[in-house]
């Protein structure tokens, strides 16, 4: 049969005839082929679209799945809602329908085209084009050649080959048209001034969009006063207590908080003595206290749809129309309560682009306001992350309660919600280890597990008891990539039980064995990313005890400050010092520090700039203590400065040690009568992982020529007043001098960039290169050097019992000078690899390695890490 007459022609001509699809689009160029119509109509979200464009009452558009990537089960939802609505809203018969997994998988795709031909011809069909005043168009379907037949038979074959090379083109985009921005720019309506004009300063740009800020907050404000007094206020007597808590979720909390932030706005308007920082302080400081909108956004459909449904009543729909004609906010009578209850979604998301302006408009040589308005993009940014993870959160949780609602055994259906986030589902050849050959499987595969069931399955109806197969807990398995020469060839994936060696034979696996080399990869990333987070040789790093939990509130991780992401499965927390954080910042990690309850063992910490706390009050010894690891005690010497962490117990203290960085406990009749109320800012640094105290500069070289790259620390100057910073970039160690304007008033490395403080500038290097100023080190601020050494104590750790049996890591505590052959010369603050500790007899000396060489020196001498 010629082409240009094919049934998939004539359906895309019926498409477009309606309207359905532009003129433009590129299923009409001759180009195009069937497996573009196959790829486009796969997913089934297309099918149901098209349904609600001809009738917007035969579907509800809220259960399309739209989000079918690396979901096949969210896909076979879609064909299964559009056949459901075929056969009881359009009447169509069970034999004009298709099945669903047809459409899924493109093995009889004609029968897809008599479908969509039987439904041009519904009486309701042409009932509905009638009403809108247009013509019933029809898709006459032709009876398929046997050439046409061979095509939709090797259909599936030929588009798996174009899905694994091409992305598929979303072509309703062009179709689905919302309204919510131009709602939004109605009711937020911000005139901006007159530009400033050539040679104007850059200072008025900024003054404008400080005032666009401070008056859009004001014009969202309204809306939100509108809401509460005027809409809530006089249905909350006509709407049941349920359904109106429903509508109106979370608005109350949106006025006050807006209220608060306007109000600060206001206030730093009309007091410019604040500084110019303050304006980014503000959004930074208000950003725990937005979370919430994440409940909004997550609620907004039940809200939206609960409203439609009211509105079915006479009397309330009447009122409504009555409400909206005397709203008080002018801008707000041009839209229904459905519109205005959209604005606040639209708020929220804009708030990274108001402050990014701000950001362009501050001149470059104001950097410290700069830098408080990039973390405040920084904030709003993570905030928005946070509000779509929630959301997509949910709608993974609808399809995990179809899973639920489906499932017959009893420990599976009590026990689904311990699985964790669903991450991708679809089918795969599988061998479970109680089988002998590879069987088309459909696999749900989980944060914690794998779940494995039938190829087909029915989602609308309770499953057999045969129909689940296997449960893999990615705390028992790891997962392998097959190697050659395997049986089941490259796109292959074997589960291997931790307690079994890698020598024994593959027969033993569970193995996964993927269509394409696309699909392969998608599902060796996630399965890889999940097995390593449930990995309990992974969850052990720096002494602290990873387990990934659920959250029921916002957390912010403890390494980079920002939103752990999603409504469960968001992150880790340690068991001993419940440290939380993302799963790809548990290397970032300090030492543990467990809790008073919970102190074990005798790690060190280098507290980071979150626990820095200069309010907190410094003791001074009044004797030397040597550290007992069973009770935890803090060691010390006389005049050491300790501050005091929790003075809660009158006869112990816990402390941490301002030379060392240790903490424990220690006795508080001890101390000296000298309190120090105010640390000078030396004793301030000592808190931070990168600053090492008074430090010669072949000593900080040679220090940290044994740690990674890119590694960095802060120390003063032996030889010059001020300090210097040193970073190893492609094995060589750099000293870039931190030089001070104003008798130390301001800090910088480069003039054209200066800073209040060296915390400050250590902050903005960490996001920004040091390329412009020094070109031979076009890095940034990565690692601090104790979380350098961490990183050291690691990898010593990884080698014992290897070719490098080292005993542990230390640090010189002064200077030793050898007076024999074979010692070790130290200077103090020297780190150093502890070969042995018994190779030095009964003398009570340790053999030791530095970055350049090796030999005995006395324990005394050395503090173990």
């Amino acid at each position: 049969m010629d082409d240009e007459s094919a049934n998939w022609r004539r359906c895309v001509s019926w498409f477009c005839a309606i309207n359905f699809l532009p003129q433009n689009n590129r299923l009409l160029s001759k180009s195009s082929t069937l497996q573009d119509l196959a790829l486009l109509l796969k997913d089934g979200s297309i099918l149901c679209y098209l349904l609600h464009f001809i009738d917007p009452y035969s579907i509800d558009l809220n259960r399309i799945e739209n989000r079918t990537r690396g979901s096949e089960f969210a896909a076979l939802s879609n064909a299964a809602f559009f056949l459901k609505s075929c056969e009881l809203f359009y009447g169509l018969s069970r034999r004009d329908l298709f099945d669903r997994y047809d459409l899924l998988e493109m093995t009889n795709f004609d029968q897809v085209l008599r479908c969509l031909s039987k439904l041009s011809h519904t009486d309701k069909y042409i009932e509905c084009r009638c009403a809108s005043n247009l013509q019933p168009i029809p898709f006459v379907f032709v009876t398929s050649s046997p050439e046409e037949d061979a095509v939709y038979q090797h259909l599936a074959l030929d588009t798996l080959e174009l899905e694994d090379t091409q992305e598929t083109e979303n072509i309703y985009d062009q179709v689905v048209e919302y309204k919510s921005d131009k709602i939004y720019d109605d009711l937020i309506n911000y005139t901006h001034k007159t530009a400033p004009k050539d040679g104007a300063v850059k200072r008025d740009r900024r003054s404008m969009v400080i005032q666009e800020i401070l008056e859009s907050e004001k014009d969202y404000l309204d809306v939100l006063e509108t809401i509460s007094t005027h809409y809530m206020a006089n249905l909350s007597t006509v709407l049941p207590l349920s359904k109106f808590n429903t509508i109106f979720s979370n608005i109350e909390k949106m006025l006050s908080v807006h209220t608060n932030i306007y109000n600060d706005l206001r206030r730093l308007d009309l007091d410019s003595a604040k500084g110019d920082v303050a304006h980014a302080n503000i959004f930074s400081s208000w950003q725990s206290n937005l979370t919430f909108y994440a409940l909004y956004f997550v609620n907004l459909d039940d809200s939206i749809s609960c409203l439609l449904r009211c509105e079915d009543d006479p009397k309330i729909k009447n009122l409504l129309n009555e409400l909206r004609n005397t709203a008080p906010n002018k801008q707000c009578r041009a839209f229904n309560l459905t519109e205005v209850l959209r604005v606040p979604g639209q708020r929220i998301l804009k708030y990274h682009l108001l402050l990014d302006n701000l950001y362009n408009s501050i001149p470059s040589e104001n950097s410290v306001e700069k830098l408080a308005t990039k973390k405040a993009v920084d904030d709003m940014r993570d905030l928005n992350r946070y509000i779509n993870e929630a959301k997509r959160d949910m709608e993974l949780r609808s399809k995990v309660i179809q899973i639920q609602q489906s499932l017959q055994e009893p420990m599976l259906k009590n026990s689904i919600d311990a699985y964790g986030r669903l991450l991708m589902d679809g089918q795969l050849k599988v061998k479970l280890q109680t089988e002998n050959s590879l069987k088309n499987r459909h696999v749900f595969l989980f944060t914690r597990c794998v779940l494995v069931w039938n190829h087909r399955f029915d989602i609308h109806s309770k499953l057999p008891a045969d129909a689940f197969k296997g449960r893999l807990f990615f705390c028992d398995y790891c997962v392998i990539e097959s190697q050659p020469p395997s049986k089941f060839g490259p796109q292959a994936l074997h589960f291997r039980e931790r307690r079994v060696n890698s020598a024994i034979t593959e027969g033993r696996d569970c193995v996964f064995v993927a269509k394409t080399p696309n699909a392969f990869r998608e599902w060796r990333d996630k399965m890889c990313e999940a097995a390593e987070a449930c990995n309990p040789d992974k969850l052990n790093l720096n002494g602290h005890q990873f387990a990934l939990t659920d959250f029921s509130e916002a957390k912010e991780c403890f390494a980079c400050s920002k939103l752990l992401l999603g409504l469960f499965c968001q992150g880790f927390r340690c068991e001993n010092c419940n440290c939380i954080v993302h799963e790809q910042c548990r290397c970032r990690t300090e030492m543990c520090a467990p809790t008073p309850a919970k102190l074990v063992g005798n790690g060190l910490q280098f507290p980071s700039t979150r626990s820095t706390s200069l309010t907190a009050y410094y003791v001074q010894a009044g004797c030397t203590v040597a550290r007992d690891n069973r009770r935890n005690t803090l060691a010390f010497h006389t005049n050491d400065l300790i501050q005091v962490l929790d003075d809660s117990q009158t006869d112990k203290w816990h402390g941490r040690n301002v030379r060392t960085g240790e903490i424990g406990f220690f006795a508080p009749d001890l101390m000296g009568q000298t309190l120090v109320q105010h640390p000078t800012p030396e004793d301030a640094y000592l808190a931070y992982p990168w600053y090492v105290g008074t430090q010669e500069r072949s000593v900080a070289i040679g220090n940290m020529s044994l740690c990674p790259e890119e590694t960095f620390l802060v120390r003063k100057s032996t030889h010059v007043s001020g300090y210097a910073l040193n970073i190893k970039y492609r094995g060589d160690v750099k000293n870039i001098r931190i030089q001070s304007t104003n008798g130390g008033a301001r800090f910088y490395i480069a003039p054209e960039t200066t800073f209040s403080s060296i915390p400050e500038l250590i902050d903005y290097y960490t996001h920004n290169s040091l390329a412009p100023n020094f070109p031979a080190c076009p890095t940034k601020l990565l690692l601090p050097f104790y979380h350098g050494v961490d990183h050291l104590k690691r990898e010593l750790v990884t080698f014992t019992g290897s070719r490098l049996p080292y005993a542990g890591l230390g640090v010189a505590v002064k200077d030793f000078t050898p007076t024999r052959v074979g010692e070790l010369a130290l200077m103090c603050g020297e780190l150093v690899k502890i070969v042995s500790k018994e190779a030095g007899g009964t003398l009570g000396f340790w053999k030791l390695e530095t970055h350049n060489a090796s030999g005995y020196a006395p324990l005394n001498f050395i503090r173990e890490c």
